[in-house]
């Protein structure tokens, strides 16, 4: 049987604790970002008119849905 004070047992729950809190923090950030991520994955600006609009397809050169103008597809960054 092991003999461990009660400061020690308090010590060890403590940093339990810490670290499954850290480590779904860290999850829950990772989710977000990647949501974010997806959310700003098809959005594309138009230069002539400043609409910011979404465009699924995969064509290249969207067409602006206000003013009819083709915009190149933003190159995808990291956030």
């Amino acid at each position: 049987m092991l003999r461990i004070s009660l400061a020690g047992l308090v010590t060890i729950y403590l940093c339990v604790f810490l670290a499954a809190v850290s480590a779904v923090w860290i999850i829950e950030e990772r989710r977000r970002q990647r949501r974010a991520r997806r959310a700003l994955q098809d959005r594309v600006y138009c230069t002539v008119c400043a609409y910011d609009f979404e465009d699924a397809t995969s064509d290249p050169l969207p067409v602006c849905p206000r003013c009819g103008t083709k915009n190149d597809r933003p190159r995808s960054n990291r956030l």
